[in-house]
């Protein structure tokens, strides 16, 4: 009995690869009114803030983002932003003023 030899097998091309159709986000349809709406929240927002005690509103500025802190305190009292810095971590007080002094700079 005789073995045959095994024989390469055909190699064929791989197949193209699968074009996918690119998707593209829609485009978000925004209220006229949002942005003034918003501004409106900060501005009620930092009215009830510059109300409270300095340390109190301070635990809670610790946990805001830093964008969000500076618009508050754009629209209070200076002496209850100086309360309010002084309730905040030294390192992110010192940041927070010196981007509100570039945005004030520059305005």
């Amino acid at each position: 009995m005789q073995i045959a030899a095994a024989q390469p097998a055909e190699k064929k091309d791989p197949p193209p690869p699968v074009k996918k159709p690119v998707v593209k986000p829609k485009e978000e349809v925004k209220d006229p009114r949002a942005e003034e709406l918003a501004e409106a929240q900060i501005t009620r927002l930092s009215a009830v803030y510059e109300g409270m005690p300095a340390d109190e509103a301070g635990k809670i500025f610790a946990k805001l983002p830093d964008p969000l802190v500076e618009k508050l305190l754009r629209r209070m009292d200076e002496r209850q932003v100086g309360k309010l810095l002084l309730a905040l971590d030294v390192q992110r007080a010192a940041k927070i003023t010196e981007s509100l002094a570039k945005t004030k700079a520059a305005n």
